[in-house]
């Protein structure tokens, strides 16, 4: 891999995979008519806030595989309704995934395939369930939500 490869992989494919993973929770939270959610992509202060009346996107410095989303809603949430909007982000990076791989099919480039692949691999790190200190895995709160209560 070239040093070009590389800044394409760290400066856009992955910023936009997590921007992509994180689009996915908004879209769960919108459909379950959330009545504010907040987005942040990356980690440390923020460079760059994007608000609207239910919706707030923070962009920050640090871009690599780093992002969150919540939401809330007057009536909260039961847990199948956390379970969806959890399985909404790794859904979301399949989805493109698959849409790179069709692309790629047709226009045979590293840059697709790049796109193709960390999406993929997004979605199945995501969906497998683990914990490490207080941070889990898209996989485990989906078991919680599911098996826990």
């Amino acid at each position: 891999m070239d040093i070009f490869m590389l800044l394409y992989l760290f400066l856009i494919v992955a910023p936009l995979c997590t921007f992509i993973h994180e689009v996915g929770h908004l879209i769960g939270a919108r459909m379950l008519k959330a009545d504010q959610i907040s987005m942040s992509i990356g980690s440390g202060k923020s460079l760059y806030t994007f608000k609207t009346k239910r919706i707030r996107i923070s962009v920050q410095p640090s871009l690599l595989l780093s992002g969150a989303t919540s939401s809330e809603r007057l009536r909260p949430y039961s847990s199948l309704e956390i379970a969806f909007i959890t399985l909404c982000g790794p859904l979301c990076n399949i989805l493109f995934c698959i849409l790179f791989m069709i692309l790629h099919t047709f226009y045979m480039n590293d840059y697709l395939f790049l796109f193709m692949f960390l999406n993929g691999w997004i979605a199945i790190f995501n969906i497998i369930p683990f914990k490490v200190k207080d941070k889990q895995s898209d996989g485990y709160i989906i078991i919680k939500q599911i098996f826990e209560k």
